[in-house]
């Protein structure tokens, strides 16, 4: 059977005896869980809070839950069963889950995507009852307590042991003690089984307590720090003896409900961090008080019933990391958060107007509608509401807010009524002002600028400021001259308007805010206006406040908190706080401050806390116990340190110096997703991540991380960067999702770590590594590829160049032999012939004579011009050198046997390759200027210059012959 908790119903009504609403949020499917029919709350040595649900397992960070159900198929389920029963963590770190009939493993590193695949069923279990719970032995194995018996898990073998424990039993809970033995709870039964194996039982008659019938369940157990052993049962709390043995009376003492207990039905025990010891009864929630030595009891109020008992069943306790206790529900009772009154505390009414003390110390809240309104004055325990004493023509309060009552410095009370202001002389009690007249009424007749009297003010010297809605003045009660002064109008003929918040600076100066805008300063005896043009806030500031460093802070309808650190300078320098900088709206209420100087500012999403030396901010919400944040209009501080906030309801905030040993909050990569799909990693989360590949098309990747967050007020942002682009840390935000998109290629590492609202920081940062791979055409071996083909495809072109040309010697080298050999050689042969037959005896004739002659001369000139075509394909004459010579060559031939002298100058560069056409070109040019110098000019003397200039050859040739006639 398992455990059905009500309450969400409870607490939603439960109060303490004496008069305090606790502090709770209740939490539920629409918020991620799984179920609300809880077997088991547990933290583990991360910080996650695991819960058992008759759904299945549900873990919570702080923000979201996370639900795992066993198995994947039906078939899988209706074996081990739907519900999650208990939750272990071995001392190795490993995750145990009891379903009903079966031990499950969580796997970190789910395969097929759950983590409660890997189950464990002990053999011939019986099929009535269900596990109840599971806890880990000395060595490492696990108990399993199922209702028909024991067994022990061999985890390295993985099978299941049956252990003898007696006679059958409905056993219903065991505990693994620090001495190796073993408790174990059922209906009728006590059992301690001892290390050797041996079994002690204990009953009535070692003092456990029974019912009329005889009969006592074991509901649960614990061993507090000072080693003391606490049994739970249905008839009471046992508290056992040190070292219990059978026969004797092994109880020392029975808690029932005449010891604070609200019923008899225990149903668990826990110790909270603080040494605080819990306890979960039918009827409510029980705090032990060791110095009373006795409970305090959280019990539903008087007149709810829940299924014939007085309220619902709380178990299940356990408390996360920021202190704050958990149970039934799920429900979550803040440790550090907003205790809240309402009209079952004894206010008149929820909706609170104003705050503050009479001079005995008690705290005194105003209440609003429904009318006429009250003071409501707390004992320290309750409120009892006082209504003052009016004259008949005064029947009600004014309608104002904040500062409309209050005590003077004399004793005497001033209220703000419908027609005037009423001044009650100095009483005993603040009670007896129900019977007592006023001795002064201030109207309309006395100087007061209206009946509608907002807000009334005493400054330090005795005087009363006071404002009325429907008149632009200011008004001031004089206490020497018993006289009250208007005034309308500051320096420079500025206008006033309706004063809504009065406070006095350390220097004397009284300050006052108006109901649309502006800002006024009243000292020595005249009014200084401020507008926006000095940096006043637009539109109206609702409240004004000094703090312990005499700054004055005022809250703005539209841009938060304003400061001013010198109130007295003549100009002034404002500073401001906006969402921006931390807070969660700019439209502030009401503000105050903590005896360690930290401000609290109240706006329509809760309470923001300020750090104006590091400008850090803490927000308080519902989750902290504010039932209606979103009309604050008043905040105190009393005495005693406590906070008031008075709005839709009356809150109570206890603040507490920053924790310097607070760690700083962890950080996890909860989730990635790349490739188009989420990168596995591990259920909880991993601080560091690596491996990771991404394509070049595929080079988007979303990152998602938490910390975990359970403090109640905690704001954690988060910084981030990304390693291997320019970006540094990010702005704190309290986004815990990144994107990354269009990344170019290189290898990266993403960053993050979170900042708690200490501003300490979370070290180191979770980090993931990860590479985007370039295009095909920008990888190594692509480029290696595409180099080595061009290389082979110029090397290719080259070698088929060098073959064309090697083709192209050989046929030039071919066509010169030819020419050379055949044609050469034939021409000459026909020129020799023909000088034979010239010189032959018959050839006398000059008929014959001639055309040999001319057909020798015509064959020399043809073997010479054959020799110049020969000598120009030639490719082992393509040098300049070459060409030199040839030329040097016919020079020589031509100009010595003319007895002509001749220079020949030419370049260095000898071994320069000329084109065949150039060589041919150039060679001819020059045996025609050689001709035409021997044959026309008549010189003695030649000169001729090659030069190479650039890459263009020169040619210039000269003679001393007589040139030739200019016309």
């Amino acid at each position: 059977m398992f455990r059905r908790a009500e309450a969400a119903v409870f607490l939603l009504t439960a109060l303490a005896a004496w008069a305090e609403r606790l502090p709770i949020r209740v939490y539920g499917t629409a918020d991620g869980l799984s179920s609300t029919n809880l077997n088991c709350i547990v933290r583990d040595s991360r910080g996650f809070l695991w819960f058992c649900t008759t759904e299945g397992l549900s873990r919570f960070d702080g923000y979201t839950f996370t639900n795992y159900a066993f198995g994947e198929g039906g078939t899988i389920r209706a074996k081990v069963g739907r519900a999650a029963v208990d939750f272990l963590e071995t001392k190795n770190g490993e995750l145990w889950v009891a379903a009903p009939r079966a031990l499950c493993r969580f796997n970190t590193f789910p395969a097929a995507g759950n983590a409660l695949s890997e189950c464990y069923q002990p053999a011939g279990l019986p099929s009535e009852g269900h596990v109840s719970r599971i806890a880990e032995a000395a060595d490492g194995n696990i108990w399993l307590l199922h209702n028909g018996g024991l067994f022990r898990f061999v985890r390295t073998e993985r099978r299941f042991e049956s252990v003898d424990v007696g006679r059958p039993e409905w056993w219903t809970n065991l505990m693994q003690d620090s001495d190796g033995s073993l408790w174990l709870g059922a209906e009728r039964v006590l059992a301690h089984r001892l290390p050797n194996g041996a079994l002690e039982r204990f009953g009535e008659g070692e003092g456990l307590p029974v019912d009329s019938g005889h009969y006592f369940r074991v509901s649960s157990f614990l061993r507090d720090r000072e080693g003391r052993l606490w049994i739970g049962t249905w008839q009471g709390l046992c508290l056992m003896t040190a070292h219990p043995k059978p026969g004797v009376r092994a109880v020392e003492h029975v808690y029932t409900v005449h010891d604070g207990l609200p019923g008899n039905v225990v149903l668990d025990i826990f110790q909270s961090r603080d040494g605080k010891l819990w306890v979960g009864n039918e009827k409510g929630l029980s705090e032990w008080s060791a110095l009373e030595n006795r409970f305090r009891s959280y019990t539903a109020r008087k007149g709810f019933n829940l299924y014939g008992v007085d309220g619902p069943a709380l178990a299940d306790l356990a408390e996360d990391s920021s202190g704050d206790l958990w149970m039934s529900g799920p429900t979550r009772l803040a440790s550090r958060s907003f205790i809240s009154y309402s009209t079952v505390d004894g206010l008149n009414s929820n909706e609170i107007k104003a705050i503050f003390e009479d001079h005995d110390g008690r705290l005194i809240a105003i209440s609003a509608d429904p009318r006429p309104r009250h003071l409501n004055v707390f004992d320290g325990e309750a409120f009892h509401p006082v209504l003052p004493r009016l004259p008949g023509w005064i029947h009600d309060f004014t309608w104002g807010q904040s500062q409309v009552h209050f005590q003077d410095h004399t004793g005497a009370w001033w209220v703000a009524g419908s027609g005037g202001v009423c001044r009650y002389p100095k009483v005993g009690r603040v009670e007896e002002l129900a019977h007592t007249l006023p001795e002064r009424i201030y109207t309309t007749r006395d100087g007061l600028p209206g009946v509608d009297i907002f807000r009334l003010f005493e400054d330090s010297r005795g005087d009363v400021w006071i404002s009325a809605i429907g008149s632009d003045t200011v008004s001031r009660w004089s206490r020497a001259t018993d006289h009250i002064e208007v005034f309308s109008h500051g320096e420079r003929g500025r206008a006033l308007g309706t004063p809504i918040a009065f406070v006095e600076d350390r220097a004397g100066d009284v300050w006052m805010s108006f109901y649309w805008h502006d800002l006024a300063r009243y000292r020595k005896g005249r009014f200084e206006v401020f507008t926006t043009a000095e940096g006043v806030p637009e539109g109206s500031l609702p409240a004004l406040f000094v703090d312990h460093a005499g700054r004055l802070w005022m809250a703005s309808r539209g841009q938060g908190l304003a400061r001013l650190d010198n109130p007295s300078a003549e100009r002034l320098q404002f500073r401001f706080y906006g969402m921006e900088a931390g807070l969660s709206s700019n439209e502030i209420s009401c503000i105050t401050e903590d005896r360690w100087g930290r401000i609290y500012a109240g706006n329509p999403r809760g309470i923001d806390q300020l750090d104006p030396d590091s400008g850090r901010f803490r927000h308080y919400d519902e989750s902290a116990g504010i039932l209606t944040p979103g009309k604050l209009a008043a905040a105190y501080r009393d005495r005693h340190g406590n906070l008031w906030f008075g709005g839709e309801t009356l809150s109570k905030f206890v603040p507490e110096p920053d924790d310097a040993n607070r760690p700083p909050p962890p950080i996890r990569i909860t989730r990635i997703r790349a490739r188009g799909g989420w990168y596995p990693i591990s259920e909880l989360g991993q601080s560091t991540v690596d491996g990771i590949r991404l394509h070049a098309a595929e080079n988007s990747i979303r990152f998602e991380f938490a910390s975990l967050n359970f403090d109640a007020g905690e704001n954690i942002r988060f910084q981030y960067k990304l390693e291997g682009s320019p970006q540094d840390w990010s702005l704190p935000s309290g986004s815990r999702t990144v994107d990354f998109a269009s990344l170019s290629s290189g290898s990266y590492r993403f960053l993050v770590r979170a900042v708690n609202a200490e501003g300490l920081i979370s070290e180191p940062a979770a980090s993931v590594a990860f590479v985007v791979l370039p295009p095909v055409w920008q990888r190594w071996w692509f480029v290696i590829l595409v180099a080595t083909g061009l290389s082979m495809t110029i090397l290719g072109a080259h070698r088929y160049r060098l073959r064309q040309l090697l083709e192209m010697e050989r046929v030039r080298t071919r066509i010169a032999t030819d020419l050379h050999d055949d044609i050469g050689s034939s021409l000459t042969q026909i020129a020799i012939l023909s000088e034979v037959a010239r010189r032959s005896p018959a050839a006398d004739s000059t008929e014959r004579v001639e055309p040999l002659m001319h057909i020798a001369d015509l064959s020399r000139e043809l073997v010479d011009s054959m020799s110049d075509i020969v000598w120009a394909i030639n490719p082992k004459r393509d040098h300049l050198s070459d060409l030199e010579h040839r030329m040097r060559r016919f020079a020589s031939d031509v100009l010595a046997s003319r007895d002509i002298e001749f220079d020949f100058v030419a370049p260095a560069e000898g071994q320069t390759p000329v084109r065949t056409e150039v060589r041919r070109h150039v060679f001819l040019i020059f045996k025609e200027c050689v001709h035409n110098m021997v044959r026309h000019a008549g010189c003695r003397k030649v000169r001729i210059e090659m030069l190479m200039r650039g890459g263009s050859l020169v040619l210039r040739m000269s003679d001393d012959g007589k040139g030739f006639a200019q016309e």
